[in-house]
Order: structure tokens, then C-alpha cells, then sequence
């Protein structure tokens, strides 16, 4: 270990003497040159790897099957509602409170399990009604 750190301090210190040669030559620091170098090529690779304008949308189908469940999907469904969501631009807001009516628990009886099931879907239906079209 102590024979790496050496090495590393040794080089260190070559790299920084050949910095300061060449800026008493020439006056420019080649390691900043290096530096701006490598930033416009990692620039010019992040440019020609970005995804173009056309794709960077991604469509999502709205549709409603024969039970009357809202389904949201990211195929393309036949007769479906279709939305085009940039995904570096639409981020999505908080989710909106939504207000259930109050029901006094202690008159009511007690709900099934279908029922609970009901509310929680009415409860995301009405979620996602309130983000798509607000």
C-alpha cells in the first residue's frame, strides 16, 4: 500500500512539474487544456447518444374494459384514449386530495372485502382523473 501511494505522489508531482515547464514556456496549463478537452468530447458523445425530439415522447392508452375498469397502459390499445408523455418534461404533480364522503362508522356495518375493493378503485380512478385532466 505504501508503494502505491508513493507511486501516486510521484506522479502527482511529475504531472505538476510538467505543468508548470510548460505554462513558464508557453503560458497556457496543458492539464486545463486537457480538462476543456475531454468536457467537449464527453459534450459531443452526450449529443450524439441523445434520444432525437420524436422519441423522446412516450404513449400511454386510456381505455375502459367491459367491468367498467380504467386501464392505463403503455401499448397502443384499439379505441383507446391516447396521451403523449414526455418523460424529461411531465413529472407529476402531488397527489390531489380527494374528497370521500364521510359515512358515520358507527351506524354503517361493516364493509366487505369487494366493497373495500370498490372504493379503493374509485379512489385511483378518480386520482388519475384528477392528474390527466387538470
Amino acid at each position: 500500500m505504501k508503494v502505491i501511494a508513493k507511486l501516486v505522489i510521484l506522479g502527482l508531482v511529475v504531472v505538476g512539474g510538467f505543468n508548470y515547464l510548460s505554462y513558464q514556456k508557453t503560458g497556457v496549463i496543458p492539464a486545463q487544456v486537457w480538462v476543456e478537452n475531454a468536457q467537449k468530447a464527453f459534450t459531443k458523445l452526450h449529443a450524439q447518444n441523445a434520444p432525437s425530439d420524436e422519441t423522446k415522447t412516450v404513449k400511454i392508452s386510456k381505455w375502459t374494459d367491459a367491468k367498467g375498469v380504467v386501464h392505463y397502459e403503455n401499448r397502443p390499445v384499439e379505441g383507446a384514449k391516447t396521451l403523449e408523455v414526455d418523460p424529461d418534461k411531465n413529472i407529476l404533480p402531488p397527489t390531489p386530495i380527494v374528497e370521500l364522503p364521510e359515512s358515520d362508522v358507527s351506524k354503517s356495518k361493516p364493509k366487505t372485502m369487494d366493497e373495500e375493493m370498490q372504493e379503493l378503485r374509485d379512489a385511483k380512478h378518480a386520482q388519475m382523473e384528477a392528474i390527466i385532466n387538470r
